[in-house]
């Protein structure tokens, strides 16, 4: 790297604050340069706790001369805007997963974006933890056979009612929040070519979003996915690949610490067996592949087709769920 990336924060989620402003700064390719707010206090405080510029109003740092990127993690329902804005102003763009609310705001993002040659990347950072290189390495040497199915469950208990995952208008909901965790998870090991082929999202209608749901998705290979998801649930955060000879385990798959040891466990026939990993910042390890990215000034290409495969597929599952509320009445 011939340079730092220079990057600056739309938005003080706590997100940020206990887990990315942090990365940024111990990354071995990033510099926190500033952090803005809609709340001058807020600024402040943020800038004061990590050693930055406070800055107030959004506009104010996509504006700025000193800034290469944006790290956004405000609420969904404003990624389009803010990265439009940020992508005119020259900016790279990570955004905080769900890229969007639907297909047609991330395809508006990623036009502009290819239109000026910039990356946009969807921050699902737990792809880039090392355990689940470990599970593809599994995959490829043959340990369970030929995948036949992938089960994944990510949920936990009900939050504080006034969080914003419980706001529609903001772009709240469990699909856009955990359920996109086991969209993503399902492609990195069953491709892209995966199609919804039942849903279900079960609706708060005090509060105008889905709590829980599941859905179920196939691809061009005959191998299944079935996911799990939810605000109002036992704690859950796995997932299983069974094999024509075997399966894999992961025991905490989505939202692991940076100083938590992941857990595999491999079973075949007569054997079951657990690997323990050392411990890994997800955080940091995507940080500092989002700015060899941008360094690199290649086809961004790759990315883009990612953020669009991710909302199609989200947008299938609210589909599949509609025809079949529709099928019921």
């Amino acid at each position: 790297m011939k340079k730092l990336l220079r990057m600056g924060v739309i938005g003080c989620a706590r997100i940020a604050e206990r887990y990315m402003i942090p990365a940024i700064k111990s990354a071995d390719h990033t510099c926190l340069v500033a952090v803005a707010s809609r709340s001058k206090t807020k600024a402040e405080k943020f800038a004061k706790t990590f050693g930055c510029e406070p800055v107030y109003g959004y506009e104010n740092i996509i504006s700025r001369k000193d800034i290469d990127a944006v790290y956004m993690p405000v609420p969904p329902s404003l990624h389009e805007e803010l990265a439009i804005e940020s992508l005119r102003a020259g900016k790279h763009v990570l955004c905080e997963k769900p890229f969007t609310t639907g297909f047609s705001e991330s395809k508006r993002i990623v036009d502009e974006a290819r239109k000026r040659g910039l990356l946009v990347m969807e921050n699902y950072m737990f792809v880039h933890h090392p355990q689940h290189s470990f599970v593809k390495d599994m995959i490829a040497g043959g340990e369970i056979g030929e995948i036949r199915l992938f089960k994944g469950a990510f949920g936990f208990p009900p939050l504080s009612k006034s969080d914003i995952r419980y706001k529609n208008n903001l772009g709240g909901g469990a699909l856009l929040d955990a359920g996109g965790y086991l969209i993503r998870a399902a492609r990195l090991f069953l491709g892209n070519d995966l199609k919804c082929i039942g849903a279900s999202l079960s609706f708060d209608k005090s509060l105008g979003v889905d709590i829980y749901g599941a859905a179920m998705f196939k691809n061009n290979a005959d191998q299944a996915a079935q996911v799990s998801f939810g605000f109002d649930n036992y704690y859950q955060c796995n997932y299983r690949i069974w094999g024509s000879r075997g399966a894999i385990f992961v025991k905490r798959a989505f939202s692991i610490p940076p100083q938590m040891a992941p857990e595999i466990t491999l079973e075949q026939q007569d054997l079951i067996k657990t690997f323990t990993l050392p411990p890994a910042n997800h955080f940091q390890i995507m940080l500092d592949f989002f700015a060899e990215e941008v360094e690199r000034r290649n086809n961004y290409e790759s990315h883009y087709s990612s953020i669009l495969e991710q909302a199609r597929l989200v947008d299938c599952v609210k589909r599949q769920t509609n025809q079949s509320n529709e099928g019921e009445n």
